[in-house]
């Protein structure tokens, strides 16, 4: 009970945390192999940039047997140790209780395997205390992790100064979890639309920065000029002593609650179509630049064009491409602005992407409309800088730099773990330059997340497949069919004087609509035929249901119409 005094926790949560406690080490005990052996080491934490030299203290390493208690131990703090990480700093855990002296963060590593338990049952055990009172601060975890990380800390160095301070039970409560639960209750129940409204990941966001730190997990009060030893004024003097970089006053140091409510709003979903577009971009840019492709490649088979002028046709495909992209990020920025707060890196990567792209395409336009000869190329000024040819070749090599972020998106996509070596480096001026680039890299979420190698292959092959075969089979029996009816009734047009131009647009309009709806759509009818294939060959590999074979499908297929 020595935590419940420390940091005023109840006594029925003690005790339930307890039992709770009790009870995952019994259902872990039975899954965990005594006789093998698991590495806890800490050392990738030690290997942080020198401007990290205010944390003094070396992470373990450590052979820990796979007994219970390390299991336990391990599958709790998991989020903790990512969330130290992401926050390039180390996590902090009781130190082997045997030859603590309070200087150390980690487990020495010298002392026997009953301290090490013992310890690492102090850190899960102050853990589930914060859990058990947390009551809806639940659903911000990182801001749990926060909590711990500043109260452990505030622990080991309470521990360290030798002092006895016992607070009443309910403080906690009181002076902790009632003041961060008190400013999510008012911007909830705050009168007004979303636009105003923070909901729990708004404010768990604030804990995925490392600035989280500067801020004391409870109300500091101040009242007394020189606060006696062993009080928690003293204690946070001392936890202000740790930090070499500044030594503000203990007057300076804010509660985390009055930070919340001050905390802008980082996320919006504005009420519009255009948000549906811009979470199904990939969707829409592919289903877009595919049908424009095979529309062009039929017009051209037909109007029999010459090899180099139906290159140069196709090629206009790219003037789409980076006009889709300019779209996105306007999109991207009409969702972010205003309302959300945006960091000046980010503002910095949207201004310089759209002039880059701006600035690309009016290079692209230009280059283009020369290579195809439509102006009169009798004129000095074009003449003398090239033929449409060299033209064509300006316009390709320029378009491949407007694609470049396309082709970055192919190999990534390819080599899933290349994905997360980018986002978890460590380093000012590649994250600087990716935060301009891609701002919501600064998430703390999805950045371990990717699937082995031959898992993405199998993956790639499938959608590749598949992909395949809805382009061949549209062009053939969606947009092939459509072109020499479209070109009879242009041809009539031309070459009747009393033809509507506006009835025969409509006449070509009502011709291609109903087909390019289904172009949109038809992808989901292969993708049930592709998933019940491949769903098929999985299940007999693996025998599930009780069809279980090629051999079972005729006897069973018999039976459907008595079913």
């Amino acid at each position: 009970y020595q935590l419940a005094n420390f940091f005023g926790f109840q006594d029925d949560n003690v005790k339930n945390q307890v039992e709770h406690i009790l009870n995952l080490v019994a259902n872990h005990k039975r899954f965990s192999d005594t006789d093998s052996s698991i590495n806890v080491s800490e050392s990738f934490y030690t290997k942080k940039r020198a401007r990290m030299h205010h944390l003094r203290h070396e992470g373990r390493h450590s052979d820990i047997p796979s007994t219970s208690i390390h299991s336990l131990h391990n599958k709790i703090f998991q989020n903790y140790r990512q969330w130290c990480l992401h926050l390039e700093v180390l996590p902090i855990f009781t130190p082997n209780l045997g030859n603590f002296q309070g200087s150390g963060s980690f487990m020495d590593g010298t002392g026997n395997q009953d301290d090490e338990k013992l310890g690492q049952m102090t850190d899960v055990m102050l853990y589930m205390c914060i859990w058990g009172e947390s009551a809806n601060i639940r659903h911000m975890p990182e801001c749990l992790c926060f909590l711990y990380h500043k109260m452990m800390q505030e622990f080991l160095i309470h521990s360290n100064a030798g002092d006895q301070t016992a607070l009443y039970a309910g403080y906690f409560l009181d002076h902790v979890i009632t003041p961060i639960w008190e400013v999510v209750v008012k911007s909830q129940k705050s009168k007004g639309d979303h636009v105003k409204i923070r909901n729990y990941d708004d404010f768990n966001e604030f804990f995925w920065d490392q600035s989280c730190l500067k801020y004391s997990y409870r109300d500091i009060e101040n009242e007394m000029p020189s606060p006696p030893k062993g009080s928690m004024e003293h204690l946070d003097s001392l936890l202000m002593e740790q930090n070499i970089e500044s030594k503000p006053s203990v007057s300076n140091i804010l509660p985390v609650h009055k930070a919340l409510s001050n905390a802008p709003k980082t996320f919006l979903e504005k009420r519009s179509f255009l948000c549906t577009i811009l979470s199904f971009r990939r969707i829409v840019e592919f289903h877009t630049l595919t049908f424009y492709f095979l529309t062009l490649l039929a017009f051209s088979n037909y109007l029999v064009w010459e090899l180099s002028y139906k290159l140069k046709i196709l090629s206009s495909i790219f003037l789409v491409v980076n006009l889709h992209g300019i779209i996105w990020c306007l999109l991207e920025v009409w969702q972010c602005i205003p309302g959300i707060y945006i960091s000046p890196i980010a503002k910095t990567g949207f201004v310089f992407r759209l002039c880059v792209r701006f600035l690309l395409l009016f290079y692209q336009t230009v280059y283009f409309i020369w290579s195809i000869d439509a102006f009169n190329y009798n004129r000095p000024g074009i003449e003398v800088q090239g033929s449409p040819v060299f033209w064509w070749w300006q316009y390709l090599w320029i378009s491949c730099l407007a694609m470049s972020s396309y082709f970055v998106d192919v190999f990534l996509q390819l080599f899933p773990p290349v994905i997360t070596l980018i986002f978890t480096r460590r380093s000012e001026y590649f994250n600087s330059f990716l935060n301009m680039s891609l701002p919501f890299s600064r998430l703390y979420v999805g950045k371990r997340v990717h699937e082995n190698l031959w898992d993405s292959f199998l993956y790639t092959t499938f959608w590749v497949t598949l992909l395949a075969w809805k382009l061949y089979f549209s062009y053939k029996f969606e947009v092939k069919v459509l072109v020499l009816p479209s070109l009879e009734l242009f041809d009539d047009f031309m070459n009747y004087e009393n033809t509507s131009y506006w009835l025969t647009s409509i006449l070509i309009a009502l011709r291609w609509i109903p087909l390019t709806l289904i172009y949109f759509i038809d992808s989901s009818i292969w993708y049930s035929v592709w998933s019940g294939f491949v769903g098929s060959i999985i299940g007999f590999q693996e025998k599930l249901g009780e069809i279980k074979n090629l051999k079972s499908i005729k006897s069973y297929f018999m039976k459907m119409p008595e079913a």
